[in-house]
Formats: structure tokens, sequence, C-alpha cells
């Protein structure tokens, strides 16, 4: 019996240390939040809970899935996500919540009931731990998520002691040992890189403890592996045509992370960089960056450029540019916009189609099918991955994802020749014919 009130006395003493850890104070995030695009809106949060036999090697203590919205985010429709009880003894409604707002736990505009402390109900308000108003320490919940240690259950445990103090769940050694971890100073201002997970905050009704009347339903959150992604700077929309498939929910994205890439480096957007000229993207600086990083990558839209000293004309090979792959090789498929008609699908449209490139910069002619004058021209080129063998089979749209490589948009004016000479006669001038013409020049002049 003694034995028992000292190991229990122990334990007390061990969540006190954690808890006064984990003190909620401002911290500097170590690098900028990852990137993410999530529904604007309400939508539909079917939760199954598992613990279920009949799928042991599910990582989380939640199955949870998603409708109500359509477009191209980072979260999709009817795709089941890991995910975990975020407050201690809330209840899941049944099953299903019809009003769920997507937060990444990193963003600023989060509701304060889910950016702060705002329940006295909480243990850790409650054993004067942490002041009302403190900040919820979701740096350190991401480092927990990323530094998982033995079931299910203790990871769950660990996070309810994490954020609340609570102690519902057994503390054991792997709980005592990530909640340590989570309170590190290698934890403060934690940000996950490509290939992590971040916690996404499915927000109802604000974060509480224990049937609080103001605090009715449980806030989960899931896990996404953080990804980056590139996007083009075509016009969309504008107040005047053309306007083209460059925001997210219909653009071409490229998931960064690999080393092919046009040019030399590429930077990371949240969402496409649409405006008129097409250099959205050359002059928006993301992060993080991709390949050369000294000197700094301030316009990475640097791996086509028309080639210099030819000049473009109507008909087969009549168009030159040059472009430049790292990381090669990769395949490459451009479009013009020959009509300014707003799409790159028309005829003659797709210029180079599913072309294998290797590392280095090579010169690609193409079929110009109307006269570039003194025309402008949007264009798009898109540089992404062989297919297994090396090869290029699986050709790529002006729109859609590709895993890895990179979007560039251009817009390039032309303008006609300074002298154009269309026809030129030698014919044979007499002597008596060009002394005749000297005088009358002389008499002219008199």
């Amino acid at each position: 019996m003694n034995a028992l009130v000292a190991k229990r006395k122990v334990l007390s003493a061990i969540v006190i240390v954690l808890i006064l850890m984990s003190l909620a104070v401002p911290v500097a995030l170590a690098a900028p939040p990852p990137p993410l695009s999530l529904p604007p809106g309400q939508v539909i949060a079917s939760h199954s809970l598992l613990f279920d036999p009949a799928d042991p090697t599910w990582p989380a203590g939640f199955k949870i899935t998603f409708s109500g919205f359509s477009g191209n985010y980072n979260v999709a429709t009817g795709t089941p996500y890991p995910g975990w009880c975020l407050e201690d003894d809330m209840p899941t409604p049944d099953p299903t919540i019809p009003n769920i707002f997507f937060y990444s736990s990193y963003d600023p505009n989060m509701p304060p009931n889910a950016m702060n402390y705002t329940d006295p109900a909480t243990p850790k308000v409650l054993s004067g731990e942490v002041a009302l108003g403190s900040l919820v320490p979701w740096d350190r919940l991401n480092y927990l998520l990323n530094h998982k240690l033995g079931t299910i259950q203790e990871i769950q445990s660990a996070i309810w002691l994490l954020m609340w103090g609570s102690t519902s769940l057994p503390v054991t050694n792997n709980v005592t040992a990530m909640v340590i971890a989570a309170n590190s100073a290698a934890a403060a201002g934690f940000v996950p890189a490509a290939g992590q997970i971040i916690a996404v905050l499915l927000y109802d009704d604000g974060i509480g403890f224990n049937f609080d009347l103001n605090f009715i339903h449980q806030e989960s959150i899931i896990e996404l592996t953080v990804t980056y992604y590139d996007l083009g700077d075509l016009p969309q929309p504008q107040p005047a045509t053309p306007t083209y498939p460059t925001l997210l929910a219909n653009a071409p994205s490229h998931q960064l992370g690999q080393n092919l890439l046009l040019g030399v480096c590429v930077d990371a957007e949240t969402d496409g960089q649409p405006d008129t000229p097409a250099t959205g993207d050359d002059t928006a600086v993301g992060s993080p960056v991709f390949g050369q990083t000294v000197p700094p990558c301030t316009d990475d839209e640097d791996g086509v450029v028309r080639t210099p000293n030819v000049n473009w004309q109507n008909g087969v090979g009549g168009g030159s540019v040059n472009v430049t792959v790292a990381g090669g090789p990769g395949c490459l498929s451009g479009w013009i916009d020959w009509n300014g008609n707003g799409n790159l699908t028309d005829a003659g449209d797709n210029i180079l189609d599913n072309i294998l490139l290797g590392t280095g910069t090579s010169t690609r002619t193409f079929t110009v099918p109307v006269p570039p004058g003194s025309g402008t021209f949007y264009s798009r080129f898109r540089l992404y991955p062989t297919d297994p063998g090396g090869v290029c089979t699986s050709a790529k749209a002006p729109t859609g994802p590709a895993i890895g490589g990179e979007v560039e948009d251009y817009r390039w004016s032309f303008s006609p020749n300074a002298v154009t000479l269309s026809q030129l006669q030698a014919t044979t001038v007499s002597t008596s014919e060009r002394l005749m013409a000297l005088l009358r020049s002389w008499l002219q002049q008199r």
C-alpha cells in the first residue's frame, strides 16, 4: 500500500513538472509556417471511432472524412484522415458535425477561443500553471505529432496532458517522454518541414474542457503531410480578357521537394499569383526555396527564354526557346495562346508536347501558326518527372497537379523588324544616263 501511494506521488510530481514546463508563452517560429490551401467555408466532418480491430494499422484515434466542398485543396472529400481528440471528455456528435471550419494550427486568424486558453475549467488554468488568455502551444503539439511513441492510447494521453494538463488516460513512460520532449527547447517554435506532419484544427465551437456549457462539441485535429507547391501567374481573373486557370482551385500545381526544376531555383506559394504581365510569381518571393539559394532566389521564373537573336516567323520551326533544367531528366510541355482567347487548348497551342530533357540548357524549336508581327502572347511551360523507365509517356495538360517539377508562365511581346526587304532588283544604267541624273540633281539644288 505504501509503495502504491509513493508511486502515485511520484506520478503526480511528474505531471506537475510537465505542466510547469508547458507554460504558454509567445515563441518565435523557427521558419515560416507551411502553406496550406483549405476550404474557406463550412464543411461536414464524419468521425469514425477507431481502436478498431478490423484495421489495427490505422495510426490515430479517429478516421475523419469530409464532404460539402469541391476544389483543389490540401484536403479532399471522401478521403479518410488520421485524427485525434483535442478536448478531454467532450462528446462527438452523431457522428457527423455539419459546421466544421478548417484552420491550420499556425493560422494567425484562428478564432481566439482556439488560439488561447479561454475556459477557466481547464486543469492548467485551475491549477494556476497557465493564466486565462495564454497561448495554446500549437507548435509543441506539432512537435509531439512528429515524435510519437507507443500506442494510440498513449499518444492521445500525451496530447491531453500537453494541451490541458489532463491525466484522464494513464500516464505511461512513453507519455511522459513525449510530453517532456514537446516541452523542450527543441520544440519551441517548431515548424514541420516537407514530409512531416502538420495539425489542422476542425473548429466547431471552441476549445473547452469537461462539458463546459460554452464548449459542447469535441474539437478535433487531423494530420496532414506538409507539401509545398509551385503555381503559375497568368492573369485570372482580370477586368480585361484573356483570363487563364491560375488559382489553385483549377490551376497547374507542382508539389515541391524534388530536385527537378526549371532554371536554378523555385519558391513555394500558397496559391497562384495571377497578374496581367504574368510576373506575379517572379516578384513574389515565396518560402521555402528549393534549388540554388546563394545568391538569393529573387525570381524563380528563370527556366525558359526566347532564344537570343532569333526572330520568330510563321511556319514550321519558326519559334525557338532555350530551356534550362536542373535535376533532370524530366518531361517538358509548353503552350502558347496564339489567338488570345484565354485558353491554352486550341489547335496549335501545345507547342512542345511531353519532350524528354536532361540537365542543362537546350534549344527547342516549334511551329508558329500565326505571324508574330507586333503581337503579345501568353505562354505556360511545365516540367515534371519522367515515367518509369525514364521516358515521357504520360503527358500533362495546362492545368492539374504534378508531383515534382515546376510551372513557369510568361507574356512575350514581339515588334516588327525595323526594315522589311521584300524585293530587290538590279538594273544596268549607262554612263550617259548617270551623267544626266547628276546634272538634273545639280540644277534642282541651284
